[in-house]
């Protein structure tokens, strides 16, 4: 389940990115730089000052990151560059895709240079649902534009996890089931 941190690694750079809600909601990133025995963090980078509940990370390439995060119910992304330990973050991107609580999930797609998106819809009953993102521009110019429209999946489900099988074109997607079966 998602938390108010994540972290994910960046195999470009060799960067980890440590992102998270603080106590008073906003969200933030912190680089860690490991080399050999040395862990090397970075400054604390605010991303956003909406009211983070759950947030979560991914690495795309070339140093960009991106965390996701629940804004009262609605998904929004902010897109990050990555130069040693330091994060430039662009403007916060709304998804259009009310969720429920921690129950989305996103993974970046290296082949196709897209992120993939799959949420628990709470605006369509929890209907898990997906859409298609391509990353454009860098540092405080960079975006996602969302292709065609949020896809239902089926009816029901909770706490959906999405994972990409390298040079496959292939994505495993998982969930609960709100009777608690998988």
């Amino acid at each position: 389940y998602g938390s108010r941190y994540d972290a994910c690694y960046d195999a470009t750079s060799g960067n980890i990115l440590v992102a998270y809600s603080d106590g008073s909601g906003d969200s933030h990133g912190v680089v860690a730089n490991i080399s050999g025995n040395t862990i090397l963090y970075g400054s604390a980078a605010m991303a956003s000052t909406d009211t983070t509940q759950w947030v979560k990370c991914i690495a795309t390439e070339g140093g960009q990151v991106a965390i996701s995060y629940d804004d009262n119910g609605t998904l929004k992304m902010v897109l990050g560059n990555v130069n040693g330990t330091t994060i430039t973050w662009a403007s916060t991107i709304t998804t259009s895709m009310s969720i429920n609580t921690d129950g989305w999930s996103y993974v970046y797609d290296p082949t196709a240079q897209k992120i993939t998106l799959v949420g628990s819809n709470a605006a369509a009953s929890y209907y898990p649902s997906y859409r298609i993102g391509t990353i454009s521009g860098s540092g405080t110019g960079a975006s996602i534009s969302w292709s065609g429209p949020t896809v239902m999946i089926s009816s029901g489900l909770f706490y959906v996890r999405v994972a990409y099988i390298p040079g496959s074109n292939t994505y495993a997607i998982s969930w609960r089931l709100a009777n608690n079966t998988y």
